[in-house]
């Protein structure tokens, strides 16, 4: 049996904290009830982490930030992150990106949940308005980015796909620095961002996050936002 690359290692630690990140969401999704708050989530979903199997929190030792209405429209560095009292209304969403580490290699996921009449939706066929299209959205954009990332891309280069590609469809990238993404590294400080002004290759790294921050381009109450960590096997991009 032959001994696992850097690479590989570096993807195994990743896809367990990423795993760790989907339970943890997974469970507090299911407890998110009108009137509790962005600080009770924050609270109980980072609780979950470390007891999924989460080492500690690599962004700036938050384990998670969670913003509810109209505050899923704001974005700021984590290092600058204020929980607030902000209550979950009864047809509303919450934003939430949890940065769990496993051997100080990072899971990178974010998630939006929906409620409608009280209730959390996890069909979204059931979504009406405002709420429908923005996860549309965020899963058309995921679904674009597996047809369109190949290996020798620059981050430039998909940057300017994908950011046309949410001008085009209507919507807004809300991110503060205006990135929609970044490589997985093993020091935060070494990532390299989804930007124009990135021009190194996608295979340069282990693997990578995309994660749009979007709101409708007109008049948005809400904003919405999904990441993912996506690797190459080959030319093909997986879903870490």
């Amino acid at each position: 049996m032959s001994a696992q690359t850097g690479s590989e290692v570096v993807l195994a630690h990743c896809k367990q904290a990423q795993a760790i990140a989907r339970r943890a969401f997974a469970r507090v999704r299911a407890e998110i009830v009108p009137g509790m708050t962005e600080r009770e989530i924050k609270k109980r979903v980072e609780m979950y982490l470390i007891d999924e199997g989460a080492h500690s929190f690599w962004r700036y030792g938050i384990g998670a930030t969670v913003h509810v209405g109209p505050r899923t429209l704001q974005s700021a560095s984590t290092r600058q992150y204020a929980v607030t009292d902000t209550p979950v209304g009864a047809d509303d969403c919450v934003v939430m990106d949890l940065a769990p580490a496993v051997h100080w290699q990072w899971g990178d996921f974010a998630r939006t949940v929906f409620l409608q009449g009280g209730q959390v939706v996890t069909d979204y066929s059931r979504l009406r308005g405002e709420l429908a299209a923005g996860i549309a959205e965020e899963l058309h954009l995921h679904q674009v980015l597996l047809h369109t990332a190949r290996p020798q891309m620059t981050f430039s280069q998909l940057f300017s796909v994908l950011s046309r590609q949410i001008k085009d469809d209507g919507f807004q990238n809300l991110d503060f620095a205006g990135n929609l993404g970044h490589s997985v590294e093993r020091d935060e400080k070494k990532r390299r961002f989804l930007l124009p002004d990135c021009h190194q290759r996608l295979c340069d790294c282990a693997a990578f996050t995309f994660e749009p921050h979007i709101a409708r381009a007109n008049a948005p109450t809400r904003g919405f936002k999904r990441e993912n960590i996506y690797y190459f096997t080959d030319d093909t991009l997986e879903v870490l």
